[in-house]
């Protein structure tokens, strides 16, 4: 089931449970599914705002006086790290395959 199909059906069901329209009952099974993918949904996005976080911290932690070409170079690694965690590889793997030059 898609992302697309899920919202649909939890929408539907949502209007039938509220009585908005007359309509029959979304099947339960179709309903169960739709639930599961939005759990599974929820959790992957609850996980990114974790790891956003994280890695928020991490560049404001390198803010500081240092080395900027050195500071740069980390925060571009920590940057494809999470893209890459998100599930964009190829988006980090593009990334990567450009040549960096820091003054």
């Amino acid at each position: 089931m898609t992302t697309e199909t899920a919202i649909h059906i939890l929408e539907l069901y949502n209007k039938w449970r509220r009585a908005d329209e007359d309509m029959e009952m979304p099947d339960p099974k179709q309903l169960g599914l739709a639930i599961d993918l939005a759990i599974e949904e929820l959790n992957k996005a609850n996980k990114a705002v974790k790891l956003a976080k994280q890695t928020k911290d991490k560049l404001i932690e390198w803010q500081g006086p240092s080395d900027t070409e050195i500071a740069h170079g980390k925060a571009d690694e920590l940057l494809c790290a999470f893209v890459n965690d998100l599930g964009f590889t190829e988006v980090a793997k593009s990334f990567e395959k450009i040549e960096k030059w820091y003054a």
